[in-house]
């Protein structure tokens, strides 16, 4: 499980703004936390992520959602060199996301198994 904050750094790791080994500045992280809560809110809609907004983000969901909000600020933070690198995760990004989302066995019959 991750933090928020931990979101937020990912998402500027994979625009470019910060290096591995350097801690965001305030108002980045700032402009970064608005986005990635409404892209957690359409997606908390859509039915895509399963938990809580507030809650810690399990760690398969945060690759997915960080190329997802930074294709989102691609023109805020000047990232056009990155944009298709950007727009290729954020695709496998969504694509993971409704994988994740998919009910196994639907429209299927499963076999019961009584002890």
């Amino acid at each position: 499980m991750a933090a928020r904050a931990d979101l937020n750094r990912l998402v500027l790791l994979k625009l470019g703004v910060v290096d591995a080994n350097e801690a965001p500045e305030a108002e980045d992280y700032a402009d970064v936390d608005l986005q990635v809560q409404a892209k957690l809110e359409e997606l908390y809609g859509d039915g895509l992520i399963p938990f809580d907004l507030d809650a810690d983000i399990p760690a398969k969901y945060m690759v997915a959602i960080s190329f997802i909000v930074a294709v989102e600020l691609i023109d805020d933070y000047a990232a056009h060199s990155r944009t298709e690198t950007l727009m290729a995760g954020a695709d496998r990004g969504k694509r993971a996301l409704y994988r994740y989302a998919a009910r196994p066995y639907s429209g299927a019959v499963v076999p019961s198994e009584y002890f």
